[in-house]
């Protein structure tokens, strides 16, 4: 497709559970994320998922939670960025288990004005499990552009080679992600945070 190669990309995610849970929650989480373009910064992402019971909601199947345990109706979550150092002191606690480690590693590609990197993800035994391709439209950078998610959503659909009515088109991580990056209080000015929590999404959808 005439694109460029920019160099190698790698993201590493490592998932804990908080040891006691806390009443009214079903699921207690820490996603430790670090990209490679900066290591000495690392993500940390609390995802909780509370019970229906928790909320007052009083339904026979209870509400659905999301594939990815964080955009559902019964989800929490919060996202800080911290040092190495920082990192270290939120594992040595003892609050939070280590559960699962994954890593996304591959290349970084130009093409014209997008900046596509694409990744296999490996959790266990080193087997890849899935692939993760992430567009960037470098000329904007403003969350929640109507004509710059069509426009990804068309580049996708070529990039896949996927017509828009297959039967198994490109799977996004977030079902709504302008709904959780509203939920997290992340600005309209696009950065890493906003890149960070997809990629903790990806993980908590093929680490299963």
């Amino acid at each position: 497709m005439g694109a460029r190669k920019v160099g190698r990309f790698v993201v590493h995610c490592r998932m804990l559970s908080r040891r006691v849970l806390l009443e009214g929650y079903a699921n207690q989480r820490m996603y430790l994320l670090r990209m490679s373009h900066n290591d000495d910064l690392i993500y940390a992402v609390l995802g909780n998922e509370r019970t229906d019971a928790s909320l007052g909601i009083k339904l026979e199947k209870g509400l659905p939670s999301s594939d990815n345990g964080l955009d559902g109706p019964l989800d929490e979550c919060c996202l800080l960025e911290c040092g190495l150092d920082g990192s270290h002191i939120l594992q040595q606690v003892e609050i939070y288990l280590p559960k699962s480690d994954g890593k996304f590693e591959g290349m970084q590609f130009s093409f014209g004005d997008f900046l596509v990197s694409i990744c296999t993800f490996v959790c266990r035994a080193n087997t890849p499990t899935g692939l993760i391709v992430e567009v960037q439209y470098m000329p904007c950078s403003a969350v929640g552009d109507a004509n710059q998610d069509k426009l990804l959503d068309e580049f996708m659909t070529i990039l896949a080679d996927t017509a828009p009515d297959a039967a198994s088109p490109v799977k996004k991580p977030i079902s709504n992600v302008l709904g959780l990056f509203h939920k997290l209080k992340l600005g309209d000015e696009y950065s890493h945070k906003h890149t960070a929590i997809q990629y903790v999404a990806a993980f908590n959808l093929l680490r299963k």
